[in-house]
């Protein structure tokens, strides 16, 4: 009898299969089913002919993988591993007999594997081949897949307490930019792209570049056909075991292969398991008073936004005094998203009326600033005065004037790096030159736009993340990338699942990714998540990773290494130093553009 040993991230098991056709996929009608990361309805099939096994792909979105190799079609031996997509493997396990054809298995009951999916895995575009491909690299010889062990890449070296177990660590050589990355699973991929398992953001490194392969203790790097080679203490690999303290380098970047000391939660399981849990329900008799520390710990938050608003206020007071009444109405709009948002505003609460919203915090406030006069800033006279203020400067100084008033919004440090005016300004300026999609844009927004700011609103999310629709489709709710981005918020069919969308990908007219409303609505809770788990003070940076998902956003804030500096300046620290992927860098100031645009396009002429 043949057999398919199932494995991803989870714990691997093993079906028994027969000819002469069987489908791979999510579908409930195939027969051997596959709910993992990338997994089509219906992925691939499997057939048995006189001459054995064969895999072929059904037009799957993330591709099928013989041997790491992408194809529409090949024969099979004992030991291949066929992989669906980024994550599910299927190794082939054949008997010792030659292999004959079998009876019909149509009434076979589809057999159904669900693996622990990574925490944080975007779906893999269509195209997802290692890039930079400059030399020819032959692959890796063809190898019958061992089973992993539980706990196999958590091991490294042996030792420690019997709750503890090693873990792999990548440590980066640069000294001025030293970081850790785990090496977590039995089957880690490396790669610029972020449905990998280790993202390394740099131009050097392919999308798909290399593989650890985690066995008891012992571990085995294999580069996939990268551009610019993967290397183990100065030497260029195809595929080698490597230990503690060999130098191993993706293109230009180099770390050093180590371990530390984890706690084995495979360890807990079967009679020390159920020994463990009986322990922590008398536990939980005992501290019942976690309730109370709960309730301390959302306490410190609302402090904290109470706090940060408080701040804004100062700041917008300090503005006004400062004759600057535009900027201070950026602060004070600031603190009222704050007060909004966190919920410490009573209900029904007017931003625009500011005395009364800030009567909540006014305790906060230095003596000297709680009586003062919010309504000067909003009255008919001042909002005169600053109109002809703004009309006296040149569209330079428009521009940064109004982006300091943005990042005042945005809670962001309103003394902006010059390098990121030039930006903004060098994209108005392509605008300028190739009028004809924004012009298109501004006419599609008059219907578009305040539909998608009031489902934003209840998101409690500023109406300028409407921008991001305008840079990722011109505003057209039928675009459908290269990648199969869809929509007017060009969302992975992955990701739009993920936020309650009902995709079809092979008729976009009925894929609610092109439904304004829908997608909208989904963009907003992909956003909120993202500010709910960063804080609104990372607002910039999670702007910033929108087309790149999380895993790029946990990259980048790694690269932030002065513990110290304010929350407001950390996206500068990024900018000013270059840290960030250039198409990343470049993603913002065009947001930024846009808006500046869109709210004065007469002053550009548009």
């Amino acid at each position: 009898m043949t057999r398919l040993r199932i494995g991803g991230s989870g714990e691997p098991r093993e079906v028994e299969i027969e000819g002469p056709s069987l489908k791979l996929g999510r579908s409930p009608n195939c027969e051997v089913q596959v709910n993992g990361t990338g997994v089509s309805r219906e992925h691939a099939e499997l057939r048995l002919d006189r001459d054995g096994w064969s895999v072929r792909d059904l037009g799957s979105s993330n591709g099928t993988y013989v041997n790491d190799e992408r194809v529409d079609g090949a024969r099979l031996e004992h030991g291949d591993v066929v992989r669906l997509g980024p994550v599910s493997t299927l190794e082939l396990l054949l008997d010792t007999a030659a292999p004959e054809a079998q009876g019909d298995a149509d009434d076979a009951a589809p057999v159904e594997y669900v693996p622990d999916e990574p925490e944080e895995a975007p779906a893999y575009d269509e195209d997802d081949e290692p890039a930079d491909e400059d030399e020819e690299v032959a692959p890796p010889k063809k190898t019958a897949a061992k089973k992993p062990q539980k706990g196999a890449a958590s091991k490294g070296a042996s030792g420690g307490a019997w709750w503890e177990e090693s873990r792999w660590v990548l440590t980066s050589t640069d000294e001025d930019d030293r970081y850790e990355l785990d090496l977590v699973g039995t089957r880690v991929t490396v790669g610029r792209e972020d449905g990998a398992g280790l993202v390394i953001e740099h131009e050097s490194v392919s999308r798909v570049h290399a593989r650890f392969d985690a066995d008891g203790d012992a571990l085995t790097l294999t580069d996939l056909k990268s551009g610019n080679g993967t290397w183990v203490n100065g030497e260029r690999v195809l595929s080698k075991p490597v230990a503690a303290g060999d130098v191993i380098r993706f293109g230009d970047c180099e770390y050093t292969l180590g371990s530390r000391r984890v706690f084995a939660s495979s360890r807990f399981r079967g009679p020390v398991g159920i020994a463990v849990a009986l322990v922590v329900v008398a536990l939980v008799a005992w501290f019942g008073a976690t309730r109370v520390l709960e309730w301390e710990a959302g306490r410190r938050v609302t402090k904290q936004f109470r706090a940060q608003a408080a701040e804004s206020v100062h700041e917008g007071v300090t503005a006004a005094q400062g004759g600057d009444a535009d900027l201070a109405r950026g602060h004070f709009k600031r603190a009222a998203d704050l007060l909004i948002l966190s919920g410490i505003a009573p209900e029904g609460a007017d931003p625009n009326k500011p005395a009364d919203l800030f009567r909540e915090i006014a305790d906060e406030l230095p003596r000297e600033e709680r009586d003062f006069d919010f309504s000067s800033v909003y009255d008919a006279e001042t909002l005169r005065r600053n109109e002809e203020s703004l009309l006296a400067l040149t569209p330079r100084q428009f521009v940064e004037h109004e982006l300091r008033r943005y990042c005042a919004e945005l809670g962001q440090d309103p003394n902006l790096p010059p390098e990121f005016v030039e930006q903004v300004w060098h994209h108005i300026e392509e605008f300028q030159s190739y009028p004809a999609g924004m012009r298109i844009m501004l006419r599609r927004s008059k219907a578009i736009e305040p539909r998608m700011v009031a489902i934003l609103a209840k998101h409690r999310l500023p109406a300028m993340v409407s921008y991001v629709a305008w840079v990722e489709s011109e505003l057209d709710p039928m675009k459908q990338s290269p990648a199969k981005a869809l929509g007017l918020w060009q969302l992975m069919a992955e990701t739009a699942k993920e936020n309650g969308l009902k995709v079809n990908e092979g008729d976009p007219a009925h894929d609610e990714r092109t439904n304004v409303d829908k997608s909208t609505d989904a963009a907003a809770r992909y956003l909120s998540t993202m500010l709910k788990d960063q804080g609104p003070e990372y607002f910039m940076l999670v702007l910033a990773s929108y087309n790149r998902g999380h895993n790029a956003l946990k990259s980048a804030k790694q690269k932030v290494d002065e513990p110290m500096l304010s929350a407001t300046r950390k996206y500068w620290y990024l900018v000013e130093r270059k840290l960030l992927p250039e198409e990343t860098r470049n993603y913002v100031p065009k947001i930024l553009a846009v808006r500046l645009i869109a709210e004065s396009p007469e002053r550009f002429g548009f």
